[in-house]
């Protein structure tokens, strides 16, 4: 893989930009609640644009929680939105790593599939199925449920939104985010030697 930095590393430097930005737009909270911690300690090397991702997800989420009304909780969830267009990766991803949730079969026998992205609350789902016995089908057909997977392909675009996210309420959308996504390609992630595959949050 190109251009992947440590996710410890990359998250933090993340986060204090997106920090910055927030006490800017929406002022600290007067309460004195702890703030949550959804910082992962892994050794996977994760893409750079992944990395943002997640910290953005997760600090927008944090903001979102402490927000006294429902007007200002829909006014973080258009900063997020925001924020997605300016990590200028166009919504392509290239060697983006999850873990298979979940696959299944409809009725004409196309594949469905659900990846929980690793370091990340968000989810990535297939927007149609993927056509019986494709070169991505039988590739899907290879894995298990629970494999870790490295994916390839591009989210999709709403009208008004940068990615298109498919949670019925708005809090479902900031605390599990469920994104349609277009796969490319996915493969079984093969760690080297002294990696550690975690669990997805």
């Amino acid at each position: 893989m190109k251009n992947i930095q440590y996710l410890e590393i990359k998250k933090i430097t993340s986060f204090l930009i997106i920090s910055f930005f927030l006490v800017l737009a929406f002022g600290s909270s007067d309460d004195d609640e702890e703030s949550v911690n959804t910082e992962v300690e892994i050794s996977i090397p994760l893409p750079s644009e992944q990395a943002n991702f997640s910290a953005i997800i997760d600090s927008m989420y944090n903001v979102y929680t402490v927000q006294p009304n429902e007007l200002k909780k829909s006014s973080v969830k258009k900063a997020r939105n925001s924020l997605f267009e300016e990590i200028k990766f166009n919504r392509k991803v290239t060697n983006w790593i999850g873990k298979l949730d979940r696959m299944s079969t409809s009725s004409s026998g196309n594949a469905s599939i659900n990846i929980k992205l690793i370091g990340s609350r968000a989810e990535v789902h297939t927007l149609g199925d993927i056509e019986l016995n494709s070169d991505l089908f039988n590739d899907i057909a290879s894995l298990s449920e629970g494999d870790t997977i490295v994916i390839s392909g591009s989210f999709i675009r709403e009208y008004s939104e940068y990615l298109y996210e498919s949670s019925v309420t708005e809090s479902g959308s900031m605390s599990n985010p469920e994104f349609y996504f277009k796969f490319k390609s996915i493969e079984k992630f093969v760690p080297s030697s002294g990696q550690i595959v975690p669990d997805s949050q």
